[in-house]
């Protein structure tokens, strides 16, 4: 069984550094399970880095495509407070995840195009019982948004956001 964890840690620099964790349960049949891991950084994101101290936990951050570095990220249509409306606003909570009482955040990621369309969604970090599709429906049927910049031209750009589910929806 492999597991894939997202570490994302926000650097003074002009963009953010996102570290994969791949886990392999080794499943033994009259010994515990171990469990090996490996830490895969992008050898274009290893720099010399300074950690922010205050970096708010379980945000949403930009990861730029790997060619283009942007002058400013993508933005939803109103901001940070209106993306939480819409995600309030449109959001269901799944009939299995209510009755398995299921809480915490579905992490996904996409691409946002020059043209501020939608693209690419992918479930980061799931909690099952329909919340990774309903993260992934929720996010399929947003607004284009402001897309990001380089040197005043339109570019795409990735985005990877959580979305909460059970206690700790809105």
């Amino acid at each position: 069984m492999k597991i894939l964890v997202l570490i994302g840690t926000t650097f003074i620099c002009s963009w953010t550094v996102l570290a994969m964790l791949k886990c392999n349960v080794a499943e033994q049949s009259d010994a515990a399970d171990t469990l090996s891991c490996e830490l895969e950084v992008p050898l274009e994101y290893q720099v010399e880095p300074k950690l922010l101290p205050n970096y708010p936990e379980g945000e949403a951050y930009v990861v730029p495509n790997e060619e283009i570095i942007p002058d400013t990220d993508p933005e939803f249509p109103g901001g940070m407070s209106a993306l939480a409306a819409y995600i309030k606003k449109n959001q269901k909570m799944p009939k299995a995840a209510r009755r398995a009482r299921i809480s915490g955040n579905v992490h996904v990621a996409f691409e946002v195009t020059a043209r501020g369309e939608i693209r690419d969604i992918e479930v980061l970090k799931g909690l099952g019982f329909g919340c990774d599709e309903e993260a992934v429906r929720l996010v399929s049927t947003m607004p284009k948004w402001k897309p990001a910049e380089k040197d005043g031209k339109s570019v795409s750009s990735s985005f990877i956001m959580p979305i909460p589910f059970g206690l700790q929806m809105h």
